[in-house]
Parts: structure tokens; sequence; C-alpha cells
């Protein structure tokens, strides 16, 4: 699903097009364009410890009259904090026209037998 943003007020000349659901398309039907294009990776599942950013790469590029996937990560499932001591899951990626930006790491538990106040390492995000 695309939203669309209407440009700011002080700048006119910049449309911006929001996408949020897993799977979407992009239907460009003019000429070639010159886009600046963001691309976010989803966050990690937080736990004990807070799940990582989700990565962000940026592309200009020229895009001309086609359909082009849209691939938006979604956001790591949680975690369960000790008792259970699960991490939290990996964000998924977000990929559009060959970049892809990786989802964050999930957020970690305590290991058993550590001593309160002890953190714990998340996978990297």
């Amino acid at each position: 699903m695309a939203q669309y943003l209407p440009p700011l007020e002080n700048v006119p000349i910049f449309d911006t097009l929001l996408f949020t659901s897993p799977d979407s398309y992009l239907t460009y039907n003019t000429a070639s364009k010159y886009f600046q294009i963001k691309a976010v990776g989803g966050g990690g599942g937080g736990s004990s410890g807070g799940g990582g950013a989700g990565g962000v790469v940026y592309q200009s590029a020229s895009l001309g009259s086609s359909s082009y996937a849209v691939n938006v990560g979604e956001g790591g499932a949680a975690g369960a904090p000790c008792h259970n001591c699960t991490n939290g899951g990996t964000g998924g990626n977000s990929a559009f026209n060959g970049e892809t930006a990786n989802g964050g790491g999930g957020g970690a538990t305590p290991r058993f037998g550590r001593r309160a106040g002890h953190s714990a390492r998340g996978r990297g995000g």
C-alpha cells in the first residue's frame, strides 16, 4: 500500500510516496524522471534488551515507465523476557531497485547464571 504525501509548502518540487505494506508495486507511466529513494529495514523485536534499528539505504536513480517491486521489511517479533528467555526476532529487509536495507537485530535476554545488573548482548542491528 502506498500513501501519497503532498509536497512541503516551502519545497514544492518534491512529491513523496510512503510504502507501508510488505509487498507493494510502484507503477510509473511517464517519461524517465530522476528520483531520490530511501529504504529503511524493519526494526528488530525487543525482549529484555531493545531491538536494533533497521539499516538505511539512500539511492538516486532515473526510473522510466515500468512497474517496480517495493519490499517493505516488517519489524521483528517480540521475544519473551525471562523466565521463558527468548530473544527478539530480526527485522525484515527492505528493498527497491536492487538496493537492500537490512533489518535490525533482535533484542537479547540475559543468559542463565548472570547476576542482576549485568547486560546481555543483542545481535547486531
